[in-house]
């Protein structure tokens, strides 16, 4: 008996230590994914400013 009631506070603290390991991935899954948009968002105007870049070097050998 003494046995089983050790093996259940063994598995509450499992339990709980589990609780604040989901509470700890929950919180890096939402950073990840602001840190991915962030980057995504740096990334598209990169690349736009360098096409934009480009077309207006273009149209300036051209004369337009």
């Amino acid at each position: 008996m003494n046995q089983d009631k050790e093996a259940m506070e063994l598995l509450q603290q499992i339990n709980s230590k589990l609780d604040v390991l989901d509470g700890k991935v929950e919180q890096i899954h939402k950073d990840a994914k602001k840190a991915g948009a962030v980057a995504g968002g740096v990334a598209g105007a990169v690349s736009g400013g360098l096409v934009a870049t480009g077309i207006a070097f273009i149209k300036a050998q051209i004369g337009f």
